[in-house]
C-alpha cells in the first residue's frame, strides 16, 4: 500500500467512488466484520473475498505464509 497525505484525497460520499486507500481504511477500522474471515496456514497462502465494493472493485483479505508464520510465532 502507498502513503497518501489526508488533504489529497477528496473524500467520497460512497465507497464506490472512494480513493482505494479509503475504502482500505474503512475496512481495515471495521475488524468485526471481516475477522471472521481469517485462517492462519504456515505452508498456504490464504485469500478470501471480504465485499463487493462497487461495479469493478473487490474488497479482499491476504494472508501470506511469513504473516501466518509471524502470527503463530508471537
Amino acid at each position: 500500500m502507498f502513503a497518501v497525505p489526508e488533504n489529497t484525497v477528496a473524500l467520497a460520499t460512497s465507497l464506490t467512488t472512494a480513493h482505494p486507500s479509503r475504502i482500505a481504511l474503512s475496512y481495515a477500522a471495521n475488524r468485526e466484520s471481516w475477522k471472521h474471515l481469517l485462517r492462519y496456514d504456515p505452508v498456504e497462502r490464504f485469500s478470501a473475498l471480504v465485499d463487493r465494493v462497487g461495479p469493478y472493485e473487490d474488497m479482499w483479505v491476504i494472508v501470506d505464509t511469513t504473516t501466518a508464520q509471524r502470527q503463530l510465532d508471537s
